[in-house]
């Protein structure tokens, strides 16, 4: 998240709300999620499940493309 400059809100808002949405093909059980285009031209991606509980995401990786 760091090397991207990707904050929380911004992985909460791909998660939440994504444009596509899609199973992972390296991590069995993941998705894939990719944001709507942000106001800077860029899109932030999040791979990662929700926990049983519905409240956990774990959380493997994140990038931005612009």
């Amino acid at each position: 998240m760091e090397l991207d400059d990707i904050s929380w809100d911004e992985v909460a808002l791909a998660w939440q709300h994504c444009e596509l949405d899609r199973e992972s093909r390296d991590h069995a059980g993941f998705r894939v999620r990719t944001s709507r285009t942000l106001p800077d031209g860029s899109r932030v991606s999040v791979v990662g499940r929700v926990h049983q509980d519905g409240m956990t995401l774990d959380l493997i990786t994140t990038w931005r493309s612009r």
